[in-house]
């Protein structure tokens, strides 16, 4: 039967609005997004411990019977300090909906209405907390195991920083609409090694766009300022995941 939350939808009228203030709130992109390109219909982040997937849909695809202001069940995400993130969302432009309030024995429960007409509830949960602490170490399955790309190269002569900064962001918006890319990072030595981290989502994934990517302009530009004998390329696999 019911085995844990796969999903939880929100609707939004306005999504690109909402893709932005989700991104701000919880300090990463969407993960998915249709279509890929253009005003998106659907977004989705993953979150938290447990990596839960909360999507938000255009308001336009709602069923025809659904409310149009904040009803029906709702969930409640477990955070560290209830009255601290309350404050937080208020101050992004959330709405209070139900305060701060002390449930007993060490939980405490709070809501929002965020700006697109959704309730967001959050609560502190000991027994959330008991049970992920007890969580044993897993040694991930193979198809769950994500990708670390570690690409090392340096700038030829006479290419500024900045250039490199400018030619890595303009191949940015290609590697977020790719299938299986999660986050980006790119690092810089004293010495001038530069390191670009990109997490994805599978192998597979990441061997795909790197083919794909090649085809783009962008790519081509990017390159052209690399010493091609510096480049070093490869792929890590998470092994183990820690819990908190």
């Amino acid at each position: 039967m019911l085995r844990g939350l796969s999903t939880i939808s929100f609707w939004a009228d306005d999504l690109a609005a909402a893709k932005q203030w989700y991104s701000e709130l919880l300090g990463s992109e969407p993960y998915f997004q249709r279509p890929q390109t253009g005003t998106p219909a659907y977004i989705e982040f993953r979150l938290g411990d447990y990596q839960h997937e909360l999507g938000i849909i255009d308001r336009r695809y709602a069923p025809p019977d659904a409310a149009t202001g904040p009803a029906g069940a709702v969930v409640y995400w477990h955070v560290d300090d209830v009255p601290a993130t309350v404050a937080r969302l208020l101050a992004m432009g959330a709405k209070a909906h139900e305060p701060p309030t002390d449930r007993g024995e060490g939980f405490m429960t709070a809501s929002v209405v965020d700006p697109f007409g959704n309730i967001l509830a959050i609560m502190y949960n000991p027994h959330y907390v008991d049970i992920l602490r007890a969580r044993p170490k897993k040694k991930l399955a193979e198809s769950q195991q994500p990708i670390l790309e570690v690409v090392l190269f340096r700038a030829k002569a006479g290419v500024a920083d900045e250039q490199v900064l400018q030619g890595s962001a303009q191949i940015q918006p290609w590697l977020e609409h790719a299938d299986g890319y999660l986050s980006r990072q790119l690092s810089k030595s004293e010495d001038g090694q530069w390191v670009d981290l990109v997490h994805w989502r599978s192998l597979a994934e990441a061997h795909q766009a790197a083919e794909q990517l090649m085809a783009e302009p962008t790519a081509a530009a990017f390159m052209s300022m690399i010493e091609p004998e510096s480049i070093t390329m490869l792929h890590v696999q998470q092994q183990v995941a820690f819990g908190g």
